[in-house]
């Protein structure tokens, strides 16, 4: 959502390309402008670099979206997710391979 292009005007092509499928459900051939695509069955997930890019969301594409801001969990809650994950993923092997589980959390 945060291209790094804003032209002059304060716009972002495909921002602008996006939106206007988003409120209207259909884009223009630019070859043929009587000719309207429909595109239908689409779903779109953005997300955003807290680095790099601009930091600027067009107000009229971020109606659409649900925001969430989410902030990086601690290395000791990674470590219990996916030590989880991980642990349940060896439940149907032997017992010597479900000890690697319980080693890599101590």
């Amino acid at each position: 959502m945060n291209l790094p292009y804003v032209e002059t005007y304060g716009t972002q092509n495909s921002i602008a390309f996006l939106s206007q499928h988003i409120q209207h459900g259909s884009v223009f051939d630019r070859t043929d402008l009587g000719f309207r695509k429909d595109l239908v069955d689409i779903q779109y997930l953005a997300a955003m670099n807290p680095t790099a890019g601009s930091f600027e969301v067009c107000e009229r594409l971020q109606r659409h979206f649900a925001t969430f801001a989410i902030a990086m969990p601690s290395k000791a809650d990674l470590t219990t997710i996916f030590s989880s994950l991980f642990g349940g993923h060896l439940k149907g092997f032997g017992t010597n391979m479900q000890e690697i589980s319980l080693a890599s959390t101590s």
